[in-house]
């Protein structure tokens, strides 16, 4: 049996090593400075959960909760009411559309209105976006019709 020499193998090794090592840190540091110098939209999923939040929170069961609307509705749908204030970036309203009627009832609102008009004027990067949810449903009568929930937001994150 013959034995090889092992100790001139290792100087080779050595180089490559090196290689992968500095391979391996450029990877790391590279994903580093990508993860924090990005930016996040999150205006169009902002806009879609506020949408729902608030759906689930006014209709049960495909039926309109009156007592809700009536009452305080930020703490009925565990919504926060300090991200809604008049310089808020975020803005809800939820109107109501009997079936044959031609004008919405207006149910409920909050936040900040003017990003709901800037959603519907422009297409810029900066403007808010806005979600439209449109549901069929009952009113406490048991008049059909339609609950139109339409959600802006302006939120753009940050990563950090």
């Amino acid at each position: 049996m013959r034995r090889l020499n092992k100790r001139g193998q290792e100087k080779y090794l050595s180089v490559w090593n090196f290689g992968v090592w500095i391979f391996v840190a450029v990877v790391i540091l590279a994903a580093i400075y990508l993860s924090v110098t990005s930016k996040t939209d999150v205006r169009g999923q902002e806009a879609n959960i506020l949408a729902h939040r608030v759906s689930s929170c006014l209709v049960q069961n495909g039926v309109l909760q009156q007592g809700i609307i009536s009452k305080n509705i930020f703490s009925d749908c565990s919504l926060d009411k300090s991200l809604f204030g008049i310089n808020s970036k975020l803005y809800f309203t939820a109107m109501f559309l009997k079936d044959g009627a031609i004008k919405e009832t207006n149910l409920v609102s909050g936040g900040n209105y003017e990003m709901y008009i800037k959603c519907q004027t422009s297409t810029q990067s900066n403007y808010p976006i806005c979600y439209t949810l449109t549901e069929s449903v009952f009113n406490s009568r048991g008049d059909k019709g339609i609950l139109k929930i339409i959600a802006a937001s302006n939120l753009m994150g940050v990563s950090q």
